[in-house]
């Protein structure tokens, strides 16, 4: 028996969206892409917040069951279900939520179905995006999910729930086994907070090596190297995995060396406890500081408990701040007040240390082959033999039982989900949402007296597309001019066809655009498309549209080059925009010219945080 496919979206129902600033007094939970684990596939962390201090992506409600996966880098497959407990509260736009339709498709398989290698190869073949890659939810419906009968569904979730639940417990023992070591520290030299033992202290980077040697990750001698970053390192266990070779992970920026003796060590959210002894040469991430002792008085393993002892934990928690993403930068680091224990004791310590890590290293190699081993069972599930038997002996059952499901599916249409091959053109086509968006800011910004440039036009639609958190457009080229959408000469030409705009002969520099004869009709149609956001976008162009297209193309690059930092869970300040601008060639002119002064970036990264493009919790130290 051959399983037919189905889309996905023709499975799933949407989730209702919702604006929360719409009750600023009332609270929910947030579940954000930063808060999910990749390794567990859960959602491991919410924020509590009130309505008022919504983020401008808190928009998704979300029911229990619901799978939610992240369309920011698909490659890391952030997914996860949404348990009962959080039924109700609201999730980023950065996920696309799908709710099955229980009557035929089992939400733990659709679930287990998104953690395939199959379905991450299928999303990464539409990834658009160098710097901020992602795919859309669109990309997401389509893909094609085996559709089985209903209760071969629920034999293999039984199966794959069983395998689950032995890798958690495994998973959960690593963990007890982990706080063996910082146990051992605490027993040996006390808390680190009181320093019991009156032993002399000194600052950390007195001790130790920080992170010195920055390479180029583009020269051949690093290319065949592993390249670790914060998502590689194993919170708590501090297990390295599946690292990519330097030359498959696209690296651009300068990154830290480290050798076999390094110790590596995440400032992101160091609450997390990412802190390993990899024991391999590499390049790691700038957010990771290498770390080598820089004499006897302390050890690599001493170096390691104390990093992950109670006392420093604290620490790092109070000195990493309160920002979106804390982060312990090289000079707190370095002041921490590290004491210097006795030799006798030190060389005790280091005896049983190196006897724990040795059992360390042992369960890592027995997780990885579990891991490797729930691979085969996914891969199996999906392509049919993990219920090959059962299914023989269940044939004519599960024939008329996958009759039956069709008839319901055909009876009961999911709402939402995806587009369907039926759709009209004018029903809601891309391109033809394109143009009556940019007709409708043509409508909103021209004046006689003030005509409307198609670079300008530019600007401002990628603006509205982004503070309307729509995905008309899923590739922006990154040209001198700033971001702009190569087919735009397409939807203006459209809007010309349907007269809802008129495209002027150029005027020295300038290549004029204003309404045309049946703007209304696109008018109507880009309300219909921008929904709830119409009333902010229309105030936010009314705020821009006396504004020049060079102070409109600085908003547009720095809104585009924050994207991407926060996507690297970097902070944002002007140094860190200033440094993403210089990474691309066709942008590096602009930080010569007075409108990327520091100044004016700081000023631009103010308002776009006023205007609700990027939310005050995304900022850094500006």
């Amino acid at each position: 028996m051959t399983w037919p496919t189905a889309r996905i979206g023709a499975l799933c129902t949407r989730a209702r969206k919702t604006d929360p600033r719409l009750s600023p007094d009332s609270s929910f939970r947030y579940i954000d892409i930063s808060g999910i684990d990749r390794e567990q596939k859960c959602i491991a962390s919410t924020a509590e917040l009130l309505g008022s201090d919504a983020p401008s992506r808190a928009r998704q409600v979300v029911e229990a069951n619901d799978v939610v996966v992240s369309t920011v880098r698909p490659n890391l497959n952030a997914v996860a279900m949404v348990p009962s407990e959080l039924g109700g509260e609201i999730a980023s736009t950065g996920f696309c939520v799908l709710r099955a339709m229980e009557s035929v498709l089992h939400p733990r398989l659709l679930f287990f179905f998104v953690r395939t290698k199959q379905f991450i190869n299928t999303l990464l073949q539409h990834v658009r995006g160098a710097n901020y890659p992602a795919v859309t939810d669109k990309n997401v419906y389509d893909v094609e999910i085996p559709w089985l009968p209903r209760s071969e569904q629920d034999r293999i979730v039984e199966i794959l729930d069983q395998a689950e639940a032995l890798r958690k417990k495994r998973t959960e023992a690593d963990t007890k086994a982990a706080r063996i070591l910082p146990a051992l520290f605490c027993k040996m030299f006390g808390d680190l907070a009181t320093n019991p033992n009156g032993w002399d202290t000194e600052r950390f980077d007195s001790l130790v090596e920080i992170g010195t040697r920055l390479v180029d990750p583009n020269c051949p001698e690093y290319e065949n190297l592993p390249h670790v970053g914060g998502e590689h390192i194993e919170k708590d266990t501090g297990r390295i995995l599946s690292p990519q070779l330097v030359r498959d992970s696209a690296l651009k920026s300068s990154k830290f060396w480290f050798s076999p003796n390094h110790i590596l060590y995440s400032k992101i959210r160091p609450y997390l406890n990412k802190v390993s002894f990899p024991g391999f040469e590499g390049v790691c991430s700038a957010d990771i500081y290498p770390l080598e002792p820089k004499d006897e008085r302390i050890s690599r393993w001493y170096l390691i408990a104390l990093l992950r002892s109670p006392a420093f934990l604290a620490y790092a928690k109070v000195h990493s701040g309160r920002l979106r993403i804390p982060k312990l930068n090289k000079n707190q680091l370095g002041s921490f007040d590290t004491p210097i224990p006795a030799p006798s004791t030190l060389a005790t310590f280091n005896e049983q240390a190196e006897q724990l890590v040795g059992i360390e290293e042992s369960r890592f190699r027995s997780c990885e082959k579990i891991n490797r081993l729930f691979d085969v069972l996914l891969y199996r599930a999906f392509n049919g033999s993990l219920t090959a038997k059962w299914r023989e002996a269940q044939m004519e059952e599960l024939l008329q039982e996958m009759e039956q499901q069709t008839k319901t599916l055909e009876a009961n249409p999911p709402k939402s989900g995806g587009s369907k091959k039926s759709d009209k053109r004018h029903g809601g086509h891309d391109m033809y949402n394109k143009a009556a968006l940019a007709a409708y800011i043509t409508d909103r910004c021209h004046a006689d007296d003030r005509p409307l440039g198609r670079v300008k036009l530019a600007k401002l639609f990628y603006l509205v597309q982004r503070k309307a958190e729509l995905s008309l457009t899923e590739k922006f080229a990154q040209r001198a001019a700033g971001p702009l959408d190569d087919a735009i000469h397409k939807f203006l030409s459209l809007a010309r066809k349907q007269k809802w705009m008129v495209l002027g002969r150029a005027q020295g520099g300038l290549k004029p655009v204003r309404p045309g004869a049946d703007v209304a009709k696109g008018v109507a149609q880009a309300e219909k498309t921008l929904g709830a956001a119409k009333d902010q976008i229309d105030a936010m162009l009314e705020k821009m549209k006396d504004w020049g297209w060079q102070a409109l193309e600085r908003w547009a690059t720095v809104l585009h080059a924050a994207e991407a930092i926060l996507a690297e869970d970097g902070d944002l300040s002007i140094a860190s925009i200033k440094t993403e601008i210089d990474k691309h060639p066709e942008w590096q002119a602009k930080l010569d010219r007075t409108e990327f002064s520091d100044e004016k970036l700081g000023s631009t990264l103010e308002g776009l945080r006023e205007c609700g493009l990027l939310t005050p919790m995304s900022a850094g130290d500006s």
